[in-house]
């Protein structure tokens, strides 16, 4: 089998599809964090990948329930300024240069990968996220909400 061309736990950018056309690739590059990487139909390969902001969150009070602050040394060792995961919002993209848009480059957009400790907490932020489906914002032409398996 050939090698995937992206990894879980790597960030990378890619045009994240918005909320109002969740099928299209976004108009602007965002650091995305995959999640998992998928084959369907035994060739597209699918990223599931978190959404990130560098937008700040109110000061005020907690984070909402699944939003991560990659605070200034995580986001250094990556080469961007501190950002926020937010995991309620995953987008099934397939991996093609529509959506990967430095796909056919050397590095593919590659930014980084999670150090343990961050993809740990990533996941367990996933995992308490899907027992309340209804917190989740599923995007992308390949969402399982299309009803893909």
């Amino acid at each position: 089998m050939a090698e995937l061309p992206y990894r879980p736990g790597q960030f990378v950018w890619c045009l994240y599809p918005f909320r109002e056309f969740p099928d299209r690739p976004g108009p602007q590059r965002h650091i995305g964090y995959v999640l998992d990487v998928v084959q369907r139909g035994g060739k597209l390969l699918v990223a599931a990948a978190l959404y990130s902001t560098t937008s700040p969150w109110p000061a005020h009070g907690h984070l909402p329930r699944g939003v991560i602050a990659i605070r200034e040394q995580q986001a250094r060792a990556l080469g961007q300024r501190p950002f926020f995961i937010d995991a309620r919002r995953i987008a099934y993209m397939p991996i093609d240069a529509a959506f990967f848009p430095d796909l056919p480059q050397s590095g593919k957009g590659v930014v980084g990968e999670a150090m343990p400790g961050l993809a740990h907490k990533i996941e367990a932020a996933v995992v308490d996220l899907l027992k309340r489906p209804e917190m989740l914002e599923l995007l992308g032409p390949e969402r399982p909400s299309r009803g893909r398996p």
